[in-house]
């Protein structure tokens, strides 16, 4: 089990130091991703494809719109997405109970086994790396991860920044 009180740097709020931690952040966050990627290779998909999935299958009905918001993509981004899941049978989409004119997604039962599947995977990471950091630096990382997720709202911008820019 890893020093539960670990030698902290208390100059971490320098440039090196959150830079080494986004580094981190990206490094950690593309590692996952690769997990699973030849089960998506194998089925045409990929990355952008799986956050759809496990989003999906976390909140089943939820709508294109709060999808796309959620993940701060544009709608026509992700309408394109949903629709090559859709044509794979990996999701379904029907109309909202409650309003007929938005469209609820949920995951087939094939979408939910891949869903399965690379969450099994994932999950295998995520807790060797929990269990190699103990407790304590779970709960800081995970209140960390929280902070910088609440990061204006749910588009993931801070309020009065530039949007990103398009790729021409």
């Amino acid at each position: 089990m890893a020093d539960p009180k670990p030698h902290a740097n208390p100059l971490f709020l320098t440039e090196e130091e959150t830079r080494a931690g986004l580094d981190l952040l990206l490094a950690a966050a593309s590692a996952i991703a690769r997990v699973g990627e030849g089960l998506l290779a194998d089925r045409g998909i990929g990355r952008a494809h799986r956050r759809l999935l496990a989003l999906i299958g976390r909140q089943p009905g939820v709508t294109l719109a709060e999808l796309a918001a959620s993940l701060g993509l544009p709608k026509q981004s992700a309408s394109r997405q949903i629709a090559e899941l859709v044509e794979r049978s990996l999701v379904a989409v029907r109309n909202h109970p409650s309003d007929g004119r938005r469209k609820a997604l949920r995951l087939t039962p094939a979408g939910r086994e891949l869903d399965d599947v690379l969450w099994s995977l994932e999950r295998r990471e995520i807790a060797r790396a929990y269990r190699k950091a103990g407790a304590e630096a779970v709960d800081g990382f995970k209140m960390v991860m929280g902070d910088l997720a609440r990061i204006g709202g749910s588009t993931g911008r801070r309020s009065g920044a530039a949007a990103p820019r398009r790729r021409p």
